[in-house]
């Protein structure tokens, strides 16, 4: 479908250096037009990185951003539900990239691909930039691309008739995969921990998507991934709010991006929804 509008969102609040790389790796990927969603600044030091941001977008001489501002603050769940709200009025397809999601060479051109080749394939909901870094993975006579349930929200994109899905409710979520036989515990046993947290069930933790993943496992429906990541997640330092420091998720093989992708032979293996399940049981913990 080559008539299908995608736009290219940025979600920024309190971290100039990182965002700036993100924008950074757009330009590389060839990408100079794209909107910049900014959670409402609550404290000077915010404030002080914020303008940091809005100077580098409004003085890079390649870069012609949309700057949208939200005028209360949202946290990050309500940022992501709110910035994929407004652009798919307006829009078939969001690429949605938090302010440490760097994309690798190729990248963009990848979720291009994929949101107009898959466009009428149902079965898939997402379409993901990051892989996790385990070498389990099957991948069968594609190599290039795999489906799983088990959604990453590092980088990622989406149309809006598999969005208007989304419940941001997680314990009506969970009630009705309880009423469909469908058990957390044998998805994911990480989220299945979280979703017997009050704070989660309530919605008091700034969390959007765990939602979104267990959508997929409720649905039957698939997350895209490539075989090698095309996101450097560089918020694993210590500087974010929801994430630990560490370097488990990270990438260190990246092969030419120019290889042939088979969008339309992509298989799906049980085995790799039990790898994820097990990495995910060890090191989640980190992420939510």
């Amino acid at each position: 479908m080559s008539d299908l509008t995608i736009e290219i969102v940025i979600l920024v609040y309190s971290r100039a250096h990182h965002a700036i790389k993100v924008f950074e790796s757009l330009i590389d990927n060839s990408v100079f037009s794209f909107t910049v969603c900014f959670d409402k600044a609550d404290s000077e030091v915010v404030n002080s990185e914020q303008k940091k941001i809005i100077y580098y977008l409004d003085n890079n001489p390649y870069i012609k951003a949309k700057k949208v501002f939200f005028e209360n603050k949202m946290g990050l769940a309500n940022s992501v539900i709110n910035a994929i709200k407004l652009t798919l009025k307006e829009h078939d397809a969001i690429i949605l990239l938090e302010d440490d999601c760097v994309v690798r060479s190729g990248g963009i051109q990848y979720f291009k691909d994929g949101l107009r080749n898959l466009n009428d394939d149902k079965r898939i909901r997402s379409i993901c930039g990051y892989t996790y870094p385990t070498p389990d993975l099957e991948w069968g006579s594609n190599q290039e691309l795999a489906l799983l349930m088990r959604f990453s929200p590092w980088g990622w994109a989406t149309w809006a008739d598999r969005w208007k899905d989304y419940n941001k409710d997680l314990s009506n979520l969970i009630d009705t995969l309880d009423s469909s036989g469908l058990l957390i515990e044998e998805f994911a046993s990480d989220l299945a921990r979280l979703c017997a947290e009050r704070e989660y069930l309530n919605g008091s933790k700034d969390i959007w998507s765990v939602s979104w993943i267990l959508q997929h496992y409720l649905t039957d429906t698939y997350s895209v991934f490539p075989r090698d990541t095309f996101i450097d997640n560089i918020g694993m330092d210590g500087t974010g709010i929801h994430c630990e420091r560490t370097e488990v998720f990270d990438h260190s093989i990246h092969r030419s991006s120019l290889v042939m992708r088979d969008w339309k032979n992509i298989e799906y293996y049980p085995k790799n929804e039990i790898v994820i399940r097990k990495f995910m049981d060890v090191n989640g913990k980190a992420v939510y």
